[in-house]
């Protein structure tokens, strides 16, 4: 699970459909992502969106994703 995600969207008061709706993606394929499912090698346009829309910077968001990567065993 990505809480990194899940965290930044419950602290803005966010549903993973209105997540999904901003990235122009489905609900469902937002959920995936956040649990770790789909984009386990996160493209740049998908963080750049992400800071978009949880208001935050690029580097926030990449550093937060290669922690996540790191406890999962993923190599970069």
């Amino acid at each position: 699970m990505r809480d990194y995600l899940i965290n930044m969207r419950k602290d803005r008061g966010q549903t993973c459909k209105e997540v999904g709706e901003k990235l122009g993606i489905t609900e469902s394929y937002y959920l995936m992502i956040e649990q770790g499912k789909r984009q386990q090698n996160m493209d740049i346009t998908l963080v750049v969106k992400l800071a978009d829309v949880f208001n935050t910077s690029i580097s926030a968001i990449v550093s937060s994703e290669l922690s996540w990567r790191a406890a999962e065993g993923i190599a970069c």
